[in-house]
């Protein structure tokens, strides 16, 4: 019996075995992808209950929202569209009897020519101290430059009474926040009758203060 060449087939058989299992060990495995990881309960808190009339907005009431009083809401319109026109549009002058007596506040002052107690037509506004114009349109411009944010809409129930006798109370009021710089405080406008009837330009105080003093009833305010 040969054995060399046995011997020789078994040596190549064993070399061909220890191949196919080195080249079984090189062959990447495929990498497991690590199962995703739950994510976290979502942190937003579901929205509470909020003050009535609350707006869930920023600084500032949406530009879409209304109130259901006609002059209130063309005024928002004027307001958020910057139409200095259209707010000019909705003023009232008053018919009050002027003065010849100088000084802060009080009725208006006669012009020359005008004899003390005409009547004549006059819109009030003011800010510390209450004054009188014979034309609404540069005093509404140079107060809307500086609104920045349009804030509450506030109702007055009557039975408040002002500091200025002269002027209108108004039913109805628009409280804005206006910019100075750093400096930030409120500014109101009042409506009666259907009429844009009375601008406060603010004298320092704040939207939390205007409202605590001179609202009665919150219709819309923003969140912020």
């Amino acid at each position: 019996m040969h054995l060399a060449p046995l011997a020789a087939a078994a040596v190549a058989l064993l070399l061909i075995a220890g191949c196919a299992d080195d080249d079984e060990a090189m062959t990447p495995s495929a990498t497991e992808t690590p199962a995703a990881m739950p994510s976290e309960p979502g942190t937003a808190t579901p929205p509470g209950d909020t003050p009535p009339g609350t707006v869930p907005t920023d600084r500032e009431l949406p530009a879409d929202v209304r109130t259901g009083v006609a002059a209130v809401d063309a005024a928002l319109s004027a307001l958020f569209a910057r139409d200095l026109g259209a707010l000019a549009g909705l003023v009232r002058y008053e018919e009050v009897a002027c003065t010849t007596v100088q000084g802060l506040g009080g009725p208006p002052r006669c012009e020359e020519g005008e004899a003390d107690g005409t009547v004549v037509q006059a819109f009030p506004h003011g800010a510390c101290e209450g004054e009188w114009t014979r034309d609404a349109l540069p005093v509404l411009e140079r107060w809307m430059d500086d609104v920045a944010y349009i804030v509450a809409v506030g109702e007055r129930d009557g039975t408040r009474s002002d500091s200025e006798p002269y002027w209108p109370i108004g039913e109805h009021l628009i409280i804005l926040e206006n910019e100075f710089g750093a400096d930030r405080h409120a500014s109101v406008l009042y409506f009666e009758d259907g009429a844009l009837v009375r601008l406060w330009s603010g004298c320092g105080a704040s939207v939390d203060e205007v409202i605590e003093q001179q609202v009665d009833e919150v219709l819309l305010r923003a969140a912020a």
